[in-house]
């Protein structure tokens, strides 16, 4: 019985200086790429709004959906999400929340799931239902997740409160948009990746420059 509970644990070699110097730069750019990975659906959704709203694609596709489809390789459903995702971050800007008795503009979300789940409500209401599902989870000791969000946008509409089966399925939702982010990038050719690595380089270097770095 105590066999069956007992750990195996290696015994490594500690690290070198050069070694842990090497891995300090290596964790310092994986944190960089997940920051940049994070982002994207930002700009993109941005970018994507703007080529919309201005009939840029006319030079090259007969639709902005089939822009999105042929140029991109990406469903025109997808791009119309995303685009949703941005337009909630850019409202947060103009729609404070009362925190304390004082009007107060909270940072947007982060994560695209979040975001689509705002996108649901009116400009006006998303900070205040972001802002309770992060004061509930903060209650609780932990992060706040895409059930939280789910509930309180189901509040403010009236929906019936999401179940644990929901919660589940969010999850689902993670996982699957993950994959559907790899699967687009495997899609894109060479070219249309390289403008993507560009696209991110420039906005790490304005963020950077911004930032003093």
């Amino acid at each position: 019985m105590g066999k069956r509970n007992q750990v195996a644990v290696t015994t490594w070699r500690p690290l070198s200086r050069q070694e842990a110097n090497r891995l300090q730069e290596c964790e310092a750019r994986i944190r960089k790429a997940l920051d940049d990975m994070r982002d994207a659906w930002k700009e993109f959704g941005s970018a994507m709004g703007e080529v919309n709203e201005a009939e840029l694609w006319r030079g090259k596709a007969d639709s902005f959906g089939a822009y999105c489809e042929v140029e991109w390789k990406i469903p025109r459903a997808t791009c119309y999400e995303w685009m949703a995702a941005a337009g909630v971050v850019v409202s947060f800007k103009d729609n404070p929340v009362v925190i304390d008795g004082e009007c107060k503009v909270i940072d947007p979300p982060n994560r695209i799931q979040h975001a689509k789940l705002l996108a649901r409500l009116p400009a006006i209401m998303r900070p205040q239902a972001l802002q309770n599902a992060k004061a509930k989870a903060e209650c609780e000791g932990r992060e706040v997740t895409t059930y939280d969000i789910r509930r309180e946008v189901a509040l403010i509409l009236h929906e019936p409160e999401p179940t644990s089966n929901d919660y589940q399925r969010s999850k689902r939702e993670q996982q699957a948009f993950r994959n559907q982010m790899l699967s687009l990038w495997e899609k894109l050719d060479s070219n249309n990746k390289c403008e993507v690595l560009v696209i991110l380089q420039m906005r790490w270097k304005k963020e950077s420059s911004r930032h003093g770095g």
